[in-house]
């Protein structure tokens, strides 16, 4: 097992290569843009845990733009737009799947359900992450392939 940025990169790397001629490349938040995830959470009560996992993520790539697969930026605001009436924030989502923090955890689910099962709450990102990829690339081993 690599580092943390490693696995994520290594996940995260070949889609963002699909779509270079775009102009899509990972970028890591910047130094304001953390400060000001960090003042934007706390000021609404975000879990330091949330908080970190999420800011972790940020560090290495300051969300996905919508290519197959959907993580909202740090500064965006949708990510707060389920926290005052269900204390969950939106992390992003591909086709039909939520990625969502709540309970002390993140959930793959859709607008129905938090999660589809115990196999779709995680502890970080990269759970998340890497399960999303399996399920939507079961051919090429959860690995991106287009």
């Amino acid at each position: 097992m690599g580092t943390y940025r490693n696995e994520i990169l290594e996940l995260i790397q070949p889609l963002f290569n699909d779509y270079a001629s775009f102009g899509f490349q990972i970028k890591e938040a910047t130094s304001e843009e953390l400060k000001a995830f960090d003042e934007t959470a706390l000021k609404n009560g975000v879990p330091e845990k949330a908080i970190f996992e999420m800011k972790r993520f940020y560090e290495i790539s300051n969300g996905i733009p919508c290519i197959d697969i959907d993580i909202h930026k740090a500064s965006e605001p949708l990510i707060y737009e389920f926290w005052e009436s269900k204390k969950q924030l939106w992390i992003g989502g591909w086709d039909m799947d939520l990625y969502l923090w709540s309970k002390g955890k993140f959930h793959l689910g859709d607008g129905f359900n938090l999660n589809y099962g115990e196999d779709y709450i995680f502890d970080d990102i990269l759970g998340l992450l890497t399960k999303a990829f399996q399920d939507h690339y079961p051919a090429s081993d959860g690995k991106y392939s287009h």
